[in-house]
Protein backbone atom coordinates (compact mmCIF):
# COMPACT_ATOMS: atom_id res chain seq x y z
CA UNK A 1 0.00 0.00 0.00
CA UNK A 2 2.84 2.22 -0.22
CA UNK A 3 2.90 5.72 -0.02
CA UNK A 4 -0.77 5.72 1.19
CA UNK A 5 -0.26 4.62 4.35
CA UNK A 6 1.98 6.33 7.66
CA UNK A 7 4.82 7.31 5.40
CA UNK A 8 4.42 11.30 5.43
CA UNK A 9 4.87 10.30 9.20
CA UNK A 10 8.01 7.87 8.91
CA UNK A 11 9.46 10.86 6.70
CA UNK A 12 9.15 13.33 9.09
CA UNK A 13 10.26 11.37 11.77
CA UNK A 14 13.48 9.87 10.04
CA UNK A 15 14.18 13.43 8.16
CA UNK A 16 14.24 15.58 12.11
CA UNK A 17 15.47 12.53 14.26
CA UNK A 18 16.70 9.88 12.82
CA UNK A 19 14.07 7.65 13.94
CA UNK A 20 10.44 7.52 13.63
CA UNK A 21 7.19 6.20 15.37
CA UNK A 22 5.53 3.40 13.91
CA UNK A 23 8.06 0.70 14.31
CA UNK A 24 11.21 2.42 14.83
CA UNK A 25 10.75 3.32 18.58
CA UNK A 26 8.54 2.72 21.19
CA UNK A 27 7.48 4.91 24.61
CA UNK A 28 9.75 4.36 27.70
CA UNK A 29 6.54 2.61 29.21
CA UNK A 30 8.52 1.94 32.98
CA UNK A 31 9.63 5.38 33.75
CA UNK A 32 7.43 8.13 31.76
CA UNK A 33 5.53 10.02 33.90
CA UNK A 34 2.99 12.04 31.05
CA UNK A 35 2.12 9.75 27.87
CA UNK A 36 0.16 11.72 24.94
CA UNK A 37 -1.00 9.72 21.92
CA UNK A 38 -2.31 11.41 19.09
CA UNK A 39 -4.20 9.72 16.04
CA UNK A 40 -3.48 6.32 17.43
CA UNK A 41 -6.28 3.34 16.33
CA UNK A 42 -6.75 0.29 17.92
CA UNK A 43 -5.18 -2.02 15.41
CA UNK A 44 -1.82 -0.22 15.34
CA UNK A 45 0.86 -2.05 17.66
CA UNK A 46 -1.80 -3.19 19.45
CA UNK A 47 -0.68 -5.89 21.81
CA UNK A 48 2.51 -3.76 22.88
CA UNK A 49 0.66 -0.74 22.92
CA UNK A 50 -2.57 -2.15 25.43
CA UNK A 51 0.37 -3.55 27.35
CA UNK A 52 2.23 -0.57 27.70
CA UNK A 53 -0.76 1.53 28.96
CA UNK A 54 -1.88 -0.72 31.50
CA UNK A 55 1.42 -0.22 33.01
CA UNK A 56 1.35 3.67 32.73
CA UNK A 57 -2.19 3.10 34.42
CA UNK A 58 -1.28 0.88 37.14
CA UNK A 59 1.76 3.29 38.46
CA UNK A 60 -0.20 6.10 37.95
CA UNK A 61 1.26 8.02 35.27
CA UNK A 62 -0.99 10.75 33.14
CA UNK A 63 -2.28 9.33 29.51
CA UNK A 64 -3.74 11.91 27.39
CA UNK A 65 -5.08 11.22 23.98
CA UNK A 66 -5.81 13.45 21.13
CA UNK A 67 -8.10 11.84 19.03
CA UNK A 68 -11.38 13.60 17.23
CA UNK A 69 -13.26 10.24 18.45
CA UNK A 70 -13.40 8.48 21.99
CA UNK A 71 -13.51 5.45 21.09
CA UNK A 72 -10.80 2.80 22.00
CA UNK A 73 -7.28 3.88 23.83
CA UNK A 74 -9.32 7.31 24.41
CA UNK A 75 -12.13 5.81 26.44
CA UNK A 76 -9.57 4.57 28.85
CA UNK A 77 -7.26 7.76 28.70
CA UNK A 78 -7.39 10.18 32.07
CA UNK A 79 -7.76 13.36 29.65
CA UNK A 80 -9.49 12.83 25.96
CA UNK A 81 -8.23 16.17 23.54
CA UNK A 82 -11.24 15.86 20.95
CA UNK A 83 -9.82 18.24 18.41
CA UNK A 84 -10.78 18.62 15.06
CA UNK A 85 -9.84 16.66 12.46
CA UNK A 86 -6.17 17.34 11.01
CA UNK A 87 -5.64 20.15 13.41
CA UNK A 88 -3.50 17.89 15.42
CA UNK A 89 -0.44 19.92 14.64
CA UNK A 90 -1.26 23.40 15.09
CA UNK A 91 -2.48 22.45 18.40
CA UNK A 92 1.14 20.68 19.45
CA UNK A 93 2.01 24.53 17.35
CA UNK A 94 0.14 25.84 20.59
CA UNK A 95 1.70 24.02 22.75
CA UNK A 96 5.26 25.12 21.71
CA UNK A 97 4.45 29.13 21.46
CA UNK A 98 3.41 28.26 25.35
CA UNK A 99 6.93 26.37 26.19
CA UNK A 100 9.28 28.81 24.44
CA UNK A 101 7.06 31.67 26.10
CA UNK A 102 7.56 30.81 29.37
CA UNK A 103 11.35 29.57 28.84
CA UNK A 104 10.77 25.73 29.47
CA UNK A 105 12.69 23.75 26.83
CA UNK A 106 15.93 22.17 27.58
CA UNK A 107 18.80 24.08 26.51
CA UNK A 108 21.35 22.24 27.74
CA UNK A 109 19.94 19.35 25.19
CA UNK A 110 18.96 21.47 22.42
CA UNK A 111 22.74 22.20 22.31
CA UNK A 112 24.48 18.93 22.82
CA UNK A 113 22.14 16.74 20.90
CA UNK A 114 20.16 18.98 18.13
CA UNK A 115 21.22 21.37 15.49
CA UNK A 116 19.24 24.43 17.77
CA UNK A 117 22.89 26.74 17.97
CA UNK A 118 23.79 25.55 13.67
CA UNK A 119 24.20 29.30 12.17
CA UNK A 120 21.77 30.06 9.34
CA UNK A 121 22.16 32.59 6.47
CA UNK A 122 19.99 35.63 6.60
CA UNK A 123 20.16 36.82 3.48
CA UNK A 124 16.77 37.72 2.16
CA UNK A 125 16.13 37.57 -1.70
CA UNK A 126 19.68 36.01 -1.67
CA UNK A 127 20.13 32.53 -3.66
CA UNK A 128 21.82 31.59 0.01
CA UNK A 129 19.18 33.07 2.22
CA UNK A 130 17.99 29.56 4.62
CA UNK A 131 21.29 28.03 4.09
CA UNK A 132 23.56 26.90 6.85
CA UNK A 133 26.90 29.06 6.89
CA UNK A 134 30.25 26.85 6.54
CA UNK A 135 33.34 27.25 6.68
CA UNK A 136 36.04 26.70 3.45
CA UNK A 137 35.79 22.90 4.30
CA UNK A 138 32.00 22.97 4.87
CA UNK A 139 31.63 22.10 8.33
CA UNK A 140 28.55 23.73 9.60
CA UNK A 141 29.44 26.73 11.87
CA UNK A 142 28.00 27.65 15.42
CA UNK A 143 28.53 30.83 17.38
CA UNK A 144 30.68 30.06 20.27
CA UNK A 145 29.59 31.79 23.67
CA UNK A 146 32.99 31.05 25.21
CA UNK A 147 35.53 32.04 22.47
CA UNK A 148 33.00 34.50 20.96
CA UNK A 149 33.68 33.29 17.46
CA UNK A 150 32.07 31.10 14.61
CA UNK A 151 33.46 27.82 15.18
CA UNK A 152 32.72 24.03 13.46
CA UNK A 153 29.06 23.41 15.45
CA UNK A 154 30.03 19.72 15.74
CA UNK A 155 32.88 20.38 17.93
CA UNK A 156 32.48 18.20 21.32
CA UNK A 157 33.30 21.03 23.03
CA UNK A 158 32.14 23.80 21.73
CA UNK A 159 29.03 25.64 23.79
CA UNK A 160 26.50 27.55 20.67
CA UNK A 161 24.49 29.76 21.12
CA UNK A 162 20.62 29.53 20.69
CA UNK A 163 19.37 33.27 19.86
CA UNK A 164 21.41 36.30 18.88
CA UNK A 165 22.76 37.69 15.52
CA UNK A 166 25.70 37.68 14.09
CA UNK A 167 28.21 39.29 11.40
CA UNK A 168 30.62 36.61 10.24
CA UNK A 169 33.02 37.80 7.11
CA UNK A 170 30.22 38.96 4.55
CA UNK A 171 27.44 36.89 5.87
CA UNK A 172 24.49 37.76 8.77
CA UNK A 173 23.28 34.29 10.64
CA UNK A 174 21.48 33.46 13.17
CA UNK A 175 20.76 29.81 15.11
CA UNK A 176 18.12 27.71 14.04
CA UNK A 177 16.64 28.09 17.32
CA UNK A 178 16.54 31.80 16.88
CA UNK A 179 14.22 31.23 13.98
CA UNK A 180 12.14 28.54 15.65
CA UNK A 181 11.30 30.74 18.59
CA UNK A 182 10.69 34.20 16.44
CA UNK A 183 8.05 31.79 13.96
CA UNK A 184 6.43 30.25 16.86
CA UNK A 185 6.19 32.85 19.23
CA UNK A 186 4.13 34.36 16.45
CA UNK A 187 0.54 35.18 17.77
CA UNK A 188 -1.12 33.08 15.55
CA UNK A 189 0.40 30.11 17.36
CA UNK A 190 -1.13 31.49 20.96
CA UNK A 191 -3.57 29.51 22.80
CA UNK A 192 -6.29 31.50 21.62
CA UNK A 193 -5.78 31.92 18.49
CA UNK A 194 -5.71 27.92 17.60
CA UNK A 195 -8.34 27.58 19.36
CA UNK A 196 -10.54 28.79 17.05
CA UNK A 197 -9.54 26.01 14.21
CA UNK A 198 -8.77 23.08 16.59
CA UNK A 199 -11.90 23.42 19.02
CA UNK A 200 -9.40 23.19 22.65
CA UNK A 201 -9.89 26.32 24.41
CA UNK A 202 -6.77 28.23 24.83
CA UNK A 203 -6.90 27.39 28.56
CA UNK A 204 -6.36 23.50 27.99
CA UNK A 205 -3.93 24.14 25.95
CA UNK A 206 -1.72 26.32 28.44
CA UNK A 207 -2.37 23.84 31.40
CA UNK A 208 -1.22 21.04 29.44
CA UNK A 209 2.06 22.81 28.46
CA UNK A 210 2.14 23.82 32.15
CA UNK A 211 1.44 19.86 32.74
CA UNK A 212 4.38 18.79 30.03
CA UNK A 213 6.95 20.80 31.55
CA UNK A 214 6.47 19.68 35.18
CA UNK A 215 6.68 16.30 34.32
CA UNK A 216 9.81 16.94 32.13
CA UNK A 217 11.55 19.08 34.38
CA UNK A 218 10.51 18.76 38.01
CA UNK A 219 10.38 14.76 37.97
CA UNK A 220 13.48 14.27 35.83
CA UNK A 221 14.48 10.90 35.92
CA UNK A 222 18.24 9.91 36.86
CA UNK A 223 20.47 6.70 36.66
CA UNK A 224 23.43 6.61 38.37
CA UNK A 225 24.98 5.08 35.51
CA UNK A 226 27.74 6.91 33.93
CA UNK A 227 28.15 7.25 30.11
CA UNK A 228 29.71 8.36 26.79
CA UNK A 229 27.69 10.04 24.57
CA UNK A 230 27.92 10.20 20.81
CA UNK A 231 30.72 12.67 20.68
CA UNK A 232 33.08 11.20 23.38
CA UNK A 233 31.84 13.79 26.53
CA UNK A 234 31.80 11.84 29.40
CA UNK A 235 28.63 11.93 31.98
CA UNK A 236 28.29 10.86 35.66
CA UNK A 237 24.84 10.28 35.27
CA UNK A 238 21.83 9.74 32.76
CA UNK A 239 19.25 11.93 33.21
CA UNK A 240 16.19 11.59 31.69
CA UNK A 241 12.94 13.97 30.79
CA UNK A 242 9.60 11.36 31.51
CA UNK A 243 7.40 12.44 28.93
CA UNK A 244 6.33 10.03 25.88
CA UNK A 245 4.94 10.37 22.73
CA UNK A 246 3.17 8.06 19.86
CA UNK A 247 1.06 8.79 16.48
CA UNK A 248 -0.01 6.85 14.31
CA UNK A 249 -1.62 7.00 11.45
CA UNK A 250 -4.29 9.39 12.33
CA UNK A 251 -2.12 12.50 11.81
CA UNK A 252 -0.66 11.26 9.00
CA UNK A 253 -3.69 10.73 6.74
CA UNK A 254 -3.77 14.46 5.77
CA UNK A 255 -1.79 16.96 3.35
CA UNK A 256 -0.66 18.38 6.17
CA UNK A 257 0.71 15.37 8.09
CA UNK A 258 3.97 15.36 7.70
CA UNK A 259 4.38 18.41 9.00
CA UNK A 260 2.05 17.27 11.74
CA UNK A 261 4.31 15.06 13.05
CA UNK A 262 7.64 17.44 12.54
CA UNK A 263 5.61 19.36 15.02
CA UNK A 264 5.08 16.62 17.66
CA UNK A 265 9.04 15.99 16.95
CA UNK A 266 9.81 19.09 17.87
CA UNK A 267 8.11 19.19 20.91
CA UNK A 268 9.68 16.56 22.21
CA UNK A 269 13.02 17.66 21.28
CA UNK A 270 12.58 20.75 23.30
CA UNK A 271 11.35 18.90 26.36
CA UNK A 272 14.19 16.82 25.93
CA UNK A 273 12.52 13.42 25.79
CA UNK A 274 13.98 11.61 22.84
CA UNK A 275 16.32 8.96 23.41
CA UNK A 276 16.29 9.37 27.35
CA UNK A 277 14.69 7.66 30.19
CA UNK A 278 11.09 8.24 30.54
CA UNK A 279 10.71 9.21 27.14
CA UNK A 280 10.70 8.27 23.43
CA UNK A 281 13.49 5.47 23.00
CA UNK A 282 14.75 4.14 19.55
CA UNK A 283 15.01 0.46 19.07
CA UNK A 284 18.29 -0.40 17.37
CA UNK A 285 19.74 -0.66 14.98
CA UNK A 286 17.99 3.04 14.86
CA UNK A 287 18.77 5.91 15.29
CA UNK A 288 20.68 6.72 11.59
CA UNK A 289 21.84 9.90 10.52
CA UNK A 290 20.01 10.68 6.63
CA UNK A 291 23.85 10.54 5.47
CA UNK A 292 23.74 7.07 6.27
CA UNK A 293 20.62 6.39 4.22
CA UNK A 294 20.13 5.51 0.74
CA UNK A 295 19.30 8.01 -2.28
CA UNK A 296 17.03 6.96 -5.12
CA UNK A 297 18.49 5.44 -7.61
CA UNK A 298 16.30 6.13 -11.42
CA UNK A 299 18.09 8.79 -13.19
CA UNK A 300 18.41 8.06 -16.78
CA UNK A 301 22.48 7.25 -16.26
CA UNK A 302 21.02 4.56 -13.82
CA UNK A 303 18.93 2.33 -16.27
CA UNK A 304 20.53 0.24 -18.99
CA UNK A 305 18.77 -3.17 -20.72
CA UNK A 306 19.33 -6.33 -19.24
CA UNK A 307 20.98 -4.80 -15.91
CA UNK A 308 19.57 -4.37 -12.44
CA UNK A 309 19.28 -0.82 -10.97
CA UNK A 310 22.61 0.20 -9.47
CA UNK A 311 20.91 1.10 -6.40
CA UNK A 312 17.44 1.18 -4.65
CA UNK A 313 14.48 2.35 -6.42
CA UNK A 314 13.34 3.83 -2.74
CA UNK A 315 15.38 6.40 -0.61
CA UNK A 316 16.06 9.72 1.33
CA UNK A 317 16.94 12.64 -0.99
CA UNK A 318 19.27 15.10 0.39
CA UNK A 319 18.56 17.91 -2.55
CA UNK A 320 17.40 19.13 -5.49
CA UNK A 321 20.11 17.12 -6.93
CA UNK A 322 18.88 13.85 -5.84
CA UNK A 323 15.46 14.01 -7.43
CA UNK A 324 14.60 11.71 -10.06
CA UNK A 325 13.59 14.03 -12.55
CA UNK A 326 14.58 14.47 -16.29
CA UNK A 327 16.59 17.70 -17.87
CA UNK A 328 13.52 19.48 -18.16
CA UNK A 329 12.75 18.76 -14.53
CA UNK A 330 9.52 16.24 -15.59
CA UNK A 331 9.58 13.46 -13.08
CA UNK A 332 11.02 9.97 -14.66
CA UNK A 333 8.58 7.58 -12.76
CA UNK A 334 5.49 7.13 -13.74
CA UNK A 335 4.13 7.48 -9.80
CA UNK A 336 5.80 10.95 -9.58
CA UNK A 337 7.86 9.80 -6.45
CA UNK A 338 11.28 11.83 -5.87
CA UNK A 339 10.04 14.95 -8.43
CA UNK A 340 8.97 18.26 -8.12
CA UNK A 341 5.19 17.37 -7.75
CA UNK A 342 6.72 14.51 -4.16
CA UNK A 343 10.01 14.66 -3.62
CA UNK A 344 10.29 13.21 -0.07
CA UNK A 345 7.59 10.01 -1.39
CA UNK A 346 9.72 7.97 0.45
CA UNK A 347 7.93 4.66 -0.17
CA UNK A 348 6.53 5.94 -3.64
CA UNK A 349 3.34 7.21 -4.56
CA UNK A 350 1.86 3.71 -5.56
CA UNK A 351 -1.74 4.84 -5.29
CA UNK A 352 -0.93 7.50 -8.32
CA UNK A 353 0.47 4.77 -10.65
CA UNK A 354 -2.99 3.59 -12.51
CA UNK A 355 -4.20 7.22 -12.59
CA UNK A 356 -1.04 8.29 -14.34
CA UNK A 357 -0.62 5.02 -16.40
CA UNK A 358 -4.26 5.95 -17.99
CA UNK A 359 -3.59 9.96 -18.14
CA UNK A 360 -0.05 9.20 -19.96
CA UNK A 361 1.38 11.37 -17.46
CA UNK A 362 4.12 12.35 -17.22
CA UNK A 363 4.35 9.98 -20.08
CA UNK A 364 2.34 7.33 -21.81
CA UNK A 365 3.19 3.73 -21.19
CA UNK A 366 3.23 0.52 -23.44
CA UNK A 367 3.48 -2.19 -20.60
CA UNK A 368 2.82 -1.60 -16.38
CA UNK A 369 4.65 -3.95 -14.68
CA UNK A 370 3.43 -4.23 -11.01
CA UNK A 371 4.15 -6.42 -7.89
CA UNK A 372 2.74 -7.39 -4.99
CA UNK A 373 0.88 -4.44 -5.73
CA UNK A 374 -3.03 -4.66 -5.75
CA UNK A 375 -3.99 -1.06 -6.77
CA UNK A 376 -7.42 -2.23 -8.25
CA UNK A 377 -8.05 -2.99 -4.85
CA UNK A 378 -6.28 -1.48 -1.79
CA UNK A 379 -5.47 1.95 -1.77
CA UNK A 380 -7.40 2.88 -5.05
CA UNK A 381 -9.49 5.32 -2.73
CA UNK A 382 -12.25 4.87 -5.90
CA UNK A 383 -12.61 1.53 -6.83
CA UNK A 384 -15.30 2.18 -9.60
CA UNK A 385 -13.22 4.84 -10.72
CA UNK A 386 -10.00 2.78 -10.75
CA UNK A 387 -11.40 -0.46 -12.48
CA UNK A 388 -12.61 2.03 -15.22
CA UNK A 389 -9.65 3.05 -15.77
CA UNK A 390 -7.99 -0.18 -16.09
CA UNK A 391 -10.80 -0.91 -18.62
CA UNK A 392 -11.00 2.24 -20.57
CA UNK A 393 -10.04 2.28 -24.44
CA UNK A 394 -8.64 4.47 -26.34
CA UNK A 395 -11.62 5.76 -28.76
CA UNK A 396 -8.71 6.52 -31.68
CA UNK A 397 -7.59 2.70 -31.74
CA UNK A 398 -9.93 0.81 -29.71
CA UNK A 399 -7.19 -0.56 -27.26
CA UNK A 400 -6.60 -0.41 -23.75
CA UNK A 401 -5.78 3.09 -22.65
CA UNK A 402 -3.06 1.17 -20.31
CA UNK A 403 -2.13 -1.79 -23.61
CA UNK A 404 -0.64 -3.82 -21.16
CA UNK A 405 -0.44 -5.30 -17.72
CA UNK A 406 2.15 -7.92 -16.42
CA UNK A 407 1.40 -8.75 -12.58
CA UNK A 408 3.33 -10.60 -10.23
CA UNK A 409 1.31 -11.54 -6.52
CA UNK A 410 1.85 -14.25 -4.43
CA UNK A 411 -2.28 -14.62 -3.86
CA UNK A 412 -5.04 -14.26 -6.36
CA UNK A 413 -5.81 -10.49 -5.82
CA UNK A 414 -8.30 -8.25 -7.13
CA UNK A 415 -5.72 -7.38 -9.76
CA UNK A 416 -4.89 -10.39 -11.53
CA UNK A 417 -8.43 -10.31 -13.32
CA UNK A 418 -7.11 -7.27 -15.31
CA UNK A 419 -3.85 -8.50 -16.42
CA UNK A 420 -2.52 -9.70 -19.77
CA UNK A 421 0.77 -11.67 -18.05
CA UNK A 422 0.58 -12.89 -14.36
CA UNK A 423 3.66 -14.25 -12.67
CA UNK A 424 2.92 -16.51 -9.55
CA UNK A 425 4.82 -15.64 -7.01
CA UNK A 426 5.78 -17.44 -3.19
CA UNK A 427 4.57 -16.12 0.03
CA UNK A 428 7.00 -14.70 2.64
CA UNK A 429 6.66 -18.31 4.30
CA UNK A 430 7.80 -19.70 1.39
CA UNK A 431 10.83 -18.45 1.06
CA UNK A 432 14.05 -17.67 2.70
CA UNK A 433 15.02 -14.62 2.13
CA UNK A 434 13.71 -11.02 3.23
CA UNK A 435 11.66 -9.54 0.97
CA UNK A 436 11.39 -5.93 3.05
CA UNK A 437 13.31 -2.78 1.82
CA UNK A 438 12.75 -0.62 4.64
CA UNK A 439 14.60 -1.57 7.54
CA UNK A 440 11.81 -1.83 10.43
CA UNK A 441 13.44 -3.05 13.62
CA UNK A 442 12.33 -6.31 14.80
CA UNK A 443 13.92 -5.01 18.22
CA UNK A 444 13.05 -3.59 21.37
CA UNK A 445 14.07 -0.57 22.99
CA UNK A 446 15.91 -2.50 25.77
Amino acid sequence: HGGFCSVNMAAAGIYTMGGAFWEFGEPDWERTEYFMMFGVAEDHDSNPIKMGLGRIKARGAKFVSVNPVRTGYSAIADEWVGLRPGTDGLFVMGLIHELLKAGRVDAGYLSRYTNAGWLVIRNPGGADDGLFLRDAEGRVLAWDRDRQLAAPALEAEIRPALKGQYDIGDKTAVPVFQLLAERYLDDRYAPEAVAAETGIDGATVRRIAAELAEAAFEREVVIEQPWTDAFGRTHARMVGRPVAMHAMRGISAHSNGFHTCRAIHLLQLLLGSIDCPGGFRYKPPYPKSIEALPKPTGRARDVHPNMPLPGPHLGFPRGPEDLLVGEDGAPRRIDKAFSWDAPLALHGMMHAVITNAWKGDPYPVDTLFMYMANMSWNSAMNTAGTIGMLTDRDPETGGYKIPRIIYSDAYYSEMVAYADLVLPDTTYLERWDCMSLLDRPISHAD
